[in-house]
């Protein structure tokens, strides 16, 4: 982020959490399907865990506007959501309706 915020002009920050529990989980199908290596839960949450603290630390110290939004919002609910981010960002998501809602897979995951 430290490299890219300089040289972007009006920068906006759009911070995406997702539950520790749930991107722990991901993060072991990913190692297994990717690497074939076997991640136990306490690994992959130490993992999210640090990634999170990394990423909410250098997010909180930029001064740029930011919105916080979470993964399960998004997949709850994907057009409030787009509508909350296009207020943010001053655009209007209405042309992309269809497009959004085609991204968003609420039944798609990669849990086993």
């Amino acid at each position: 982020m430290s490299i890219i915020l300089p040289v972007v002009k009006n920068p906006h920050l759009v911070i995406v959490v997702r539950s520790l529990m749930h991107n722990a989980q991901s993060w072991q199908v990913h190692m297994k399907d990717v690497y074939g290596k076997n991640v136990t839960l306490q690994e992959a949450l130490k993992n999210a865990s640090e990634s999170q603290h990394i990423l909410m630390r250098n997010t909180l110290v930029s001064t740029c506007p930011k919105l916080f939004t979470s993964y399960e919002g998004i997949k709850q609910d994907p057009w409030k959501e787009a509508g909350r981010m296009g207020k943010f960002l001053n655009i209007d998501p209405e042309p992309k309706k269809e497009e959004i809602l085609d991204f968003i897979m609420p039944e798609y995951t990669t849990l086993k």
